[in-house]
């Protein structure tokens, strides 16, 4: 059985003498948009703060993704992104300064931070902001912002305490139609999303192939295969893949994935590839579209491959099936 993304058990909390909550249990399975109603003063904000670790509760025990909050805070908060009632906006910052700076503070790897960033702007409408001060957008943009830097690190669990309060009623409805969209989409270069994949070989880049990707010849065959998308694959030296990273993303590409692997290959094949397979190695993993793919593969080779640090071999495996996160899709 798939275990709820939230669980709470027998969860009270007490201010001074009366109790704000008492004895709540319920859990939230992993999809679907929930609303917690009350009258004012019911406890739904204490509820709320309690769940994102925001506040420590008096009793109970609250479980996200099967972790439990007072036992490994820091492992539980890798789940939840959380907008409070009034946004923590940094007015002085521009909508991208903001946000990097979010996901600087959910600790996420440096190379992933930039795709994170345009990712959750583009998601949240507000790219055409990002050099806009905070300061200097609407209320209704700003809670745009509020929710972005919830998203910005791609949690399990989003709480949103009452997102719409102080909003004129155009800007109410545009915030529900985007809470409704980031539960009906699921976009491409997303950080931390699993995704399933069947692929065949398609092309090879690294050693002898390069000339081929560096466009100083012609290759010798046409692939008949034609997909929308591919994934390339970089098998790069350990600690190199920042620069593996840099280079695609000079190209084109959104995001990707590193796996850490030892390579055993022969003698032979350490010749062919020009780089020693059994060091350490990191495989960088990248989908991106079918027409990006050769000017991906060429600038990771021309910026790290064979002859530079990262010693990179490159290679591409064209998508035929597709499960899992990471593309648009909408909810059947």
């Amino acid at each position: 059985m798939e275990e709820p993304i939230v669980r709470v058990e027998h969860l009270s909390h007490r201010y001074s003498v009366q109790w704000a909550i008492r004895d709540i249990n319920f859990e939230i399975n992993q999809k679907g948009i929930l609303g917690l109603l009350g009258s004012n003063g019911a406890g739904k904000s204490t509820t709320m703060n309690i769940i994102c670790g925001v506040l420590n509760q008096t009793e109970g025990t609250v479980y996200i993704n099967g972790i439990d909050t007072r036992k490994q805070p820091v492992e539980a908060k890798k789940y939840i992104g959380f907008l409070p009632q009034k946004p923590p906006l940094y007015t002085d910052h521009n909508v991208s300064e903001y946000l990097t700076y979010c996901a600087h503070l959910r600790l996420m790897d440096d190379w992933e931070v930039k795709v994170a960033v345009e990712s959750a702007m583009k998601r949240c409408g507000i790219a055409h902001f990002s050099k806009r001060l905070v300061k200097n957008l609407s209320g209704g943009y700003q809670q745009r912002l509020g929710i972005a830097q919830a998203i910005v690190h791609n949690p399990k669990l989003v709480v949103l305490d009452e997102p719409t309060n102080g909003l004129d009623p155009n800007q109410i409805l545009e915030i529900r139609e985007l809470i409704r969209e980031l539960k009906r989409k699921l976009f491409l270069g997303m950080p931390g999303q699993g995704i399933t994949i069947a692929v065949p070989v398609k092309s090879v880049g690294g050693g002898k192939t390069l000339a081929y990707l560096s466009g100083e010849q012609s290759p010798k065959y046409t692939p008949e295969l034609n997909f929308d998308y591919e994934l390339i694959l970089a098998i790069a030296n350990e600690g190199c893949t920042d620069l593996v990273m840099n280079a695609a993303r000079a190209a084109g590409a959104t995001g990707g994935t590193v796996v850490h692997g030892k390579g055993t290959g022969s003698h032979s094949a350490q010749k062919f590839y020009a780089v020693s397979l059994a060091s350490e190695k990191e495989i960088v993993l990248i989908l991106t579209k079918t027409e990006q793919k050769t000017a991906i593969m060429r600038s990771i080779l021309k910026e790290a491959g064979p002859d530079s640090p990262a010693g990179s071999i490159v290679f591409s495996l064209p998508v035929t099936e597709i499960a899992g996160f990471g593309f648009t899709k909408e909810e059947e």
